[in-house]
């Protein structure tokens, strides 16, 4: 058995998630999350729109109350094997906002699109808006 499995056995062993509606919102209005045929866990908001759908390989979207995607996670079997994570802006044009591969090599931008955090194998560095740098720094013990 599996996270999913042990999670959704609890759900049902406390009546978490028996008289859901298609909401999914319980009389406190949080949301219990919905399983689909696949194992997938739903989560919805309160207005019945998706707040997050994962998968049992660990990949799975988050989005915001718009419907919009906030974050994709993306399970990957290349080099190296895991969990690739995108995060997008909540409003305008569709843009990405940050980008981490499975060992966390990445960045994180501004909204103006500049780069404010960027992370590599040997290290990363923080960046203020106008470019300068703000702090540097190696992985010596521990390389990515």
């Amino acid at each position: 058995r599996d996270r999913m499995d042990d999670t959704k056995a609890s759900l049902d062993k406390t009546g978490a998630s028996v008289g859901l509606g298609k909401t999914g919102a319980t009389d406190g209005g949080e949301a219990e999350p919905e399983w689909d045929v696949l194992g997938g866990k739903r989560v919805l908001y309160p207005n019945g729109n998706t707040m997050s759908y994962f998968k049992k390989d660990g990949s799975g979207t988050v989005y915001y109350p718009d419907k919009r995607i906030a974050v994709s996670l993306i399970a990957g079997d290349g080099i190296p094997p895991g969990i690739y994570t995108t995060f997008f802006k909540a409003k305008g044009r569709k843009e990405v906002l940050g980008s981490f591969d499975a060992v966390g090599k990445g960045s994180i931008m501004y909204a103006s699109g500049k780069v404010a955090l960027c992370t590599t194998a040997s290290g990363g560095s923080h960046y203020a808006e106008t470019g300068e740098v703000l702090r540097m720094w190696t992985w010596e013990k521990h390389p990515l």
